[in-house]
């Protein structure tokens, strides 16, 4: 119809329906009673953007059934467009009627979400007015929403299984937003209610600082989360802020640790998120492994004073231990020169002498045995002996002792095996320990017994020796044995503040019963004595090897070999050479490492066949003194064999000498023998 003829409320119609039609792209007018169709979309120059032909509504939806809606959405859109729905639901007095779905867009060349309207009119005629819109991009939107949100969902989901309660507060309007709260958080309905009546943080804040957090977190709490002090967190760029406190267990009966974390966001305005978790095991196991540690640290301190306080009983004790040998050996040597004339005096005083002496060097072997032993050096020498050597040995040893203090001593042995391999000295140290202790502590007419028998062995080739040494000796209390064993340890009481002794016996004897596989068992009862059960597993012995090594005798003679000394001290120099004298050594001393060097270097070639070097000389010490000798051009000289020959006896200093160069190491007072030994190994006939 031309422009020019229509009437003034046709022209307001059309103004209208071209505004309303840029926001649809087919108004479809639809006769109810002849259902002719035509597109009243004045924006729309094609007849149909879809490019129906027909003007018939049967036909269209026909068209758009087969070629248009999607499979998914095909009822739906019958249910609203076909012919009898719109028959239907103008008749029932529906005024409109909306439906989105998805459909065949042709210049899309794709399905488009669509969105269409239907509304009814009874004017002029029975009337549906059919307006499509293209509405894909809202969907899209809107299914990003919906996946954002669904992930949002799955996050906070997952973050309540940690979090009993998450908070989001919007910290420029106050208000507080509910994400997650566990009901179990406190099973008092009403208090529960509460959250879910307001949305006003502060109103909220005050009721869980009152209701739920414990009394002496109360300030703490407020400090961190008030609107206030969260608001300064923020500004002040904060990103995270938390607070471990004492909060109120789901039945109000008791309060437990519980964790709140401020996580602070200014990406849509000033936000913060606010969740809560139990971490009441978690703060428990820290208390519990601290009061572990705690109580560590406390033992290691008790330990340390009770070394401490061991290590100055022990200083204490031997410095009396020390004294009194020494003030025998002084008291002896005087008399010595007064009585020199009286030959019997002179021996009777000699003898005491030595056997002061060694009691005296037995103590400082003890205190190296001990130091040997801690540093892990101690190993097993063992070598074929008689099994009864150990009650030979005891005998030799104590029987006169047992005779003047009028004590009855026995000893029996029950054993087939007739030799087994041991370290003989670390046997004979732990049995002459023990055979010395029940000797001290036995009364005059009191009783020690020595029993040995043989058990057997799991190992095929092995043996058991069980040796059990008794006494009716004064016995030890059961809160002294737990630490029978221990370093420096004695029994204060009457008597036995009275023996001799370091405290460091029973520690050797255990150390070495440990180092062989063995084991030690104590008996004991105050006034009634004491047994110590010892059990040791011995690899059996060819009476062979037993007979070549008894028969095997060594015979020194190092007629015409020279030795250099090098010893500052006169008296212990002088030892040495009357001792070395008798077996045809020459001898030449040189008091320190500068000399000892020198003489070495001025004399011919093989002059001296050994030097023994003392470690703590003036000028130059043994070791420089071996270093320089090392160093020396000559190979003749240069290689001689030296053999520290000193006091420090540890086993620090004896790696130090071979460290220095030496090729041997002798502790004084010097063991005669084993210097003997060692000069055979090095010199040669």
């Amino acid at each position: 119809m031309p422009q020019d003829s229509l009437s003034k409320n046709e022209k307001e119609m059309q103004t209208i329906l071209r505004v309303v039609g840029y926001s649809f792209f087919n108004i479809y007018q639809v006769n109810l009673d002849t259902g002719e169709s035509r597109n009243v979309n004045p924006n729309n120059k094609n007849d149909d953007v879809l490019g129906f032909e027909t003007k018939n509504w049967k036909d269209i939806f026909a068209d758009l059934i087969v070629n248009h809606i999607h499979p998914d959405y095909v009822e739906a859109f019958k249910n609203q467009y076909s012919w009898e729905s719109l028959q239907q639901n103008f008749n029932s007095g529906t005024k409109k009627m909306e439906l989105v779905y998805l459909s065949y867009v042709p210049i899309f060349c794709d399905y488009q979400f669509l969105s269409g309207t239907i509304s009814f009119m009874n004017e002029g005629g029975r009337f549906a007015i059919i307006a499509t819109r293209n509405v894909n991009e809202n969907i899209r939107k809107l299914k990003l929403y919906q996946q954002r949100d669904e992930k949002l969902q799955a996050v906070i989901s997952a973050l309540s299984s940690i979090y009993f309660s998450i908070y989001q507060v919007d910290l420029d309007s106050g208000k507080i937003e509910i994400l997650h709260r566990d009901s179990s958080a406190g099973n008092n309905e009403k208090k529960n209610k509460f959250f879910y009546e307001t949305n006003d943080y502060e109103e909220i804040f005050d009721f869980i600082v009152s209701n739920f957090i414990h009394k002496d977190y109360k300030e703490k709490f407020a400090e961190k989360f008030s609107l206030e002090n969260l608001r300064k967190s923020c500004d002040g760029n904060k990103k995270k802020d938390e607070l471990v406190f004492l909060n109120s267990t789901p039945d109000n009966s008791n309060y437990e640790y519980s964790a709140t974390t401020a996580l602070f966001s200014k990406h849509h305005g000033r936000k913060v998120i606010l969740a809560s978790e139990n971490v009441n095991n978690h703060i428990l196991q820290q208390f519990e492994k601290q009061e572990k540690e705690r109580k560590i640290l406390q033992n290691l301190y008790d330990a340390a004073n009770q070394a401490n306080k061991a290590k100055t009983e022990f200083l204490f004790n031997m410095s009396h231990d020390i004294r009194t040998p020494m003030n025998a050996i002084l008291g002896y040597a005087e008399l010595l020169k007064k009585n020199f004339q009286d030959k019997n005096r002179c021996d009777d005083y000699l003898t005491k002498i030595q056997s002061s002496g060694e009691f005296l060097l037995s103590l400082i072997n003890n205190v190296l045995e001990m130091a040997k032993i801690e540093s892990g050096n101690e190993i097993l020498n063992e070598e074929p002996c008689p099994v009864e050597f150990i009650l030979n040995e005891i005998e030799a040893v104590y029987s006169e002792q047992f005779k003047k203090r009028k004590i009855e001593f026995s000893m029996s042995m029950d054993t087939k095996t007739k030799a087994i391999y041991c370290d003989a000295i670390k046997m004979k140290e732990i049995y002459l320990n023990l055979v010395s202790n029940s000797l001290k502590y036995t009364h005059t007419g009191g009783k020690v017994s020595i029993y040995s028998r043989e058990l057997p062995s799991d190992k095929k080739g092995w043996t058991k020796i069980q040796t059990t040494i008794s006494d009716t000796g004064i016995g030890m209390s059961e809160e002294f044995q737990k630490h029978l064993f221990e370093e420096f340890a004695r029994e204060h009481n009457s008597i036995g503040n009275r023996i001799e002794g370091t405290g460091l016996g029973m520690p050797i004897v255990k150390n070495f019963i440990d180092l062989m596989g063995g084991t030690i068992q104590v008996k004991s009862e105050l006034g009634k004595g004491s047994a110590f059960i010892v059990t040791l597993p011995h690899r059996i012995a060819d009476l062979k090897d037993l007979e070549q090594k008894q028969n095997t005798e060594v015979i020194h003679n190092f007629s015409g070999k020279r030795i250099l000394l090098a010893e500052d001290n006169d008296l212990n120099a002088e030892i040495v050479i009357e001792i070395l004298k008798e077996y045809g050594i020459e001898i030449e001393r040189a008091e320190d490492g500068i000399i000892c060097v020198d003489m070495l270097q001025k004399s011919p070639a093989n002059y001296y066949d050994l030097i023994l070097m003392d470690i703590q000389m003036p000028n130059m010490n043994g070791y420089k003194a071996t270093q320089a000798i090392r160093r020396l051009k000559d190979e003749a000289k240069n290689k001689i064999p030296i053999i520290a020959i000193t006091a420090n006896a540890f086993a620090e200093d004896k790696q130090n000498a071979f460290d220095a160069g030496m090729n041997g190491h002798i502790a004084k007072p010097v063991d005669v023998e084993k210097l003997l030994e060692m000069l055979s190994e090095f010199i040669k006939s």
